[in-house]
Formats: structure tokens, C-alpha cells, sequence
């Protein structure tokens, strides 16, 4: 099953690249190409948001490779853990966003 994120920064374009260029770091490290998409960028209240689309394959590929960093995290969904994690590592991969996770 595919995740889809809404993602929220204050810096739309720029925020974007920096998501496209983290997960596509991710997608190498995971052996998955093309396991991760970005959506248009809409304006609210002084706010970018755009969709990231993560793949089933990616994501199970993510939860493999990073079990034990997404198994410190607070949740009791799996799914809830994941995001946290993906949270995180976007911020320290340079990305100032905000991740919220849509029901798919």
C-alpha cells in the first residue's frame, strides 16, 4: 500500500527540491527508483503544500532498512511511527517541512 503525505513549508519551490533530492537519496539506498513522487504546490495562509506519494515497494523497502531507527519511535501504528521517522529525516536531510499524513 502506497503512504500519501501532505507536505507544508513556508519556501514551496525550494522545499520541494530538497524533498525530491532527500527521497531521491532514499529511493538509491533502498535500491527502489522511482518509488517516490511530489504533487503540485498549492498556496495557503502563507503556506506551500504539495502531496509526496511513497510507493508501496519503497516504503516496505524504508521500513527494512531503517527497522531498528523506526522502532524507537513513539505510536501505536506502525504507519504513525513511519511518519515520525520520515518527519525527521527530511529535517535532517535539510527540508523545513511539516508532514501529515492523508488517508489513502
Amino acid at each position: 500500500m502506497s503512504l500519501i503525505f501532505e507536505v507544508g513549508a513556508t519556501d514551496g519551490p525550494a522545499a520541494r527540491l530538497r524533498v525530491k533530492t532527500a527521497m531521491s537519496h532514499v529511493e538509491t539506498l533502498c535500491g527502489r527508483p522511482g518509488g517516490a513522487s511530489t504533487g503540485e504546490i498549492e498556496s495557503r495562509a502563507g503556506w506551500s503544500f504539495f502531496r509526496l506519494r511513497i510507493g508501496a515497494g519503497l516504503h516496505e523497502a524504508m521500513v527494512e532498512r531503517f527497522a531498528s531507527m523506526i522502532g524507537r519511535y513513539r505510536g501505536g501504528k506502525p504507519d504513525e511511527k513511519f511518519a515520525k521517522f520520515l518527519g525527521d529525516y527530511l529535517e535532517h536531510r535539510g527540508c523545513a517541512v511539516r508532514l501529515r499524513m492523508l488517508p489513502g
